[in-house]
């Protein structure tokens, strides 16, 4: 391919990758852009999950499913993997920090300072590593020291002979040195791909601390935040061949460039396979996947960024709806269900995504409110009178008024007034403002659905569960009057698939709406369809 090819069908990438900021479409087209470009067979684009450490392939051709790759090497393997040293200040905000040995010993690990031990073909041996300095941070000069150290035994004939009376020695001698609190000397295991530790303070006499440093070609990418060219990936000590064992492919050779942030923290790797009609990758291929790699993390550390958000978002609004749960153990776990039953009908009706995650929201905050309603109200267990129902009837009130007082960004905008209107109906029966038909948001219809059919298919403290069967038919009867008929099928189509039963609702009985199958209820003064709490 020409410079000119090649420039021309960066830059249509780029036109076409700042058209989306959704992951799953923009992970194809960076990886069939990758493989177009340098005649590849085949491409991964594999991204850094910081709360599983681990690489995860969000488009890998060829493969069915996701690859993930475990990093759990901690910092004593990041040292070794770029051999150099690692001066920690914070070790539990360093993502790359272990804690399991932290979990299992009960220790609190604060300050690390790790020297890779190397010889004079920078091959590694091990490492020395030291943790909590007594007094502040591991200083450069400390630094210094433990290097020279480092340099001065690291040798192929002193680790022949070294044993744990030794290594115990020199460990005593450098955290006393150091005036820190623990040390440990790693040897590495070159067969196993592990550093294990031949001794270290306040673990004596239990098992030895294993690392793996054979993370693949990826996982050494992300970890050095270099690229790696590799001409015969079975002669490669970095190659692991599992992946060829499992679906039959053979690959020869490979490139991986390092997807990093405008901070130059990782983001994941990009990887193309078996170059076509040649023997190996060129140069002048890897300038251009390294040109592709950085036009392809703008995009990805928006999206990411987006997807964060979200994230975020989302978790604060299961805070808030926990709330809600809190004020009664009974009905705890309402809001969620509501929600995953409204986007299970909205998905059912062919909504967009944009849709789903909308009815989402709204369903985890449609009660709100009930926080403004008294407890002695909400958890009556008899009949309510006609004062107790109009205060249980605020809730929406209170719902719209605290709602509207969050800032949501433009997609959730119409949230406040969706959750609001939760207990309106067609013909203007429902309450909050007494809405009809064409003026209720139909996300809301569809709320609305779900929140009845999740009560009455839960118990209350006014009554027992029902079977899904009769909430439906309840429901149905309802149907084109109170509910939309297309949203009340939805949601039986969307229930008989989660539950994986067949459809019994012909052989149910209709029961007029205010005559419900529940004493409790009998003289209540409102239909169990408007008391849904």
């Amino acid at each position: 391919m020409s410079i000119n090819s090649i420039s021309r069908t960066l830059l249509e990438l780029q036109l076409r990758l700042g058209s989306t900021h959704r992951l799953e479409q923009l992970s194809p087209l960076i990886t069939q852009a990758a493989s177009a470009l340098c005649g590849a067979d085949r491409a991964s684009l594999f991204l850094l999950d910081w709360e599983r450490m681990e690489l995860c392939s969000h488009a890998a051709s060829g493969v069915a499913g996701d690859i993930r790759l475990a990093l759990k090497m901690g910092i004593v393997g990041l040292a070794f993997l770029r051999r150099e040293i690692i001066n920690v200040v914070d070790a539990y905000n360093v993502p790359f920090f272990n804690r399991e040995v932290d979990h299992v010993t009960g220790y609190r690990t604060e300050t690390v300072l790790v020297v890779p031990l190397t010889d004079g073909q920078n091959r590694v041996l091990g490492a020395l590593q030291l943790l909590n300095k007594q007094e502040g941070c591991f200083s450069q000069e400390d630094e210094e020291k433990l290097a020279a150290a480092a340099r001065a035994i690291a040798t192929p004939e002193f680790f022949q002979t070294l044993d744990e009376a030794q290594a115990k020695t020199l460990v005593d001698h450098w955290v006393a040195e150091m005036v820190c609190e623990r040390g440990t000397f790693f040897v590495l295991n070159s067969q196993e791909g592990t550093l294990r530790s031949l001794y270290a303070t306040g673990l004596e006499g239990k098992p030895a601390i294993g690392v793996r440093v054979n993370l693949g070609i990826a996982g050494w990418v992300v970890f050095t935040g270099r690229s790696l060219v590799i001409e015969d990936a079975y002669q490669s000590e970095f190659f692991n061949p599992e992946s060829d064992q499992q679906t039959g492919y053979h690959t020869r050779n490979i490139i991986a460039v390092p997807l990093k942030s405008n901070t130059d923290e990782p983001l994941g790797v990009l990887e193309i396979i078996n170059k076509q009609g040649a023997e190996q990758f060129s140069a002048d291929d890897l300038e251009t996947v390294q040109a592709l790699a950085a036009i392809a993390s703008v995009s990805l550390e928006n999206a990411l960024l987006i997807q964060e958000h979200e994230t975020q978002f989302h978790s604060f609004i299961q805070v808030m709806a926990a709330s809600i749960d809190a004020k009664d153990t009974l009905t705890a776990g309402h809001s969620q269900l509501v929600s995953e039953y409204a986007c299970g009908i909205a998905q059912e009706m062919g909504l967009s995504q944009n849709d789903v995650d909308v009815v989402r929201v709204a369903g985890f905050l449609h009660d709100y409110g009930k926080l403004g309603v008294a407890d002695v109200v909400l958890k009556k267990g008899g009949p309510l009178t006609k004062g107790e129902y109009d205060q249980i009837k605020e809730h929406v009130s209170y719902t719209r008024e605290i709602l509207t007082r969050m800032r949501f960004s433009r997609k959730y905008r119409h949230v406040p007034e969706i959750a609001a209107s939760h207990h309106e109906y067609m013909d203007g029966s429902g309450y909050g403002v007494g809405l009809l038909n064409r003026y209720i948001p139909f996300l809301a219809k569809i709320i609305t659905v779900a929140d009845i059919f999740e009560a009455l298919t839960a118990d209350r403290h006014y009554r027992r569960r029902m079977p899904a069967e009769e909430a439906l038919a309840i429901l149905k009867q309802g149907a084109g009057k109170k509910f939309d008929a297309a949203i009340i099928d939805a949601m039986e189509r969307y229930w008989l698939k989660r539950s994986g039963v067949v459809s019994t609702t012909a052989h149910v009985p209709l029961i007029p709406l205010h005559e419900l199958p529940v004493t409790a209820m009998s003289s209540r003064a409102m239909e169990e369809t408007g008391n849904t709490h």
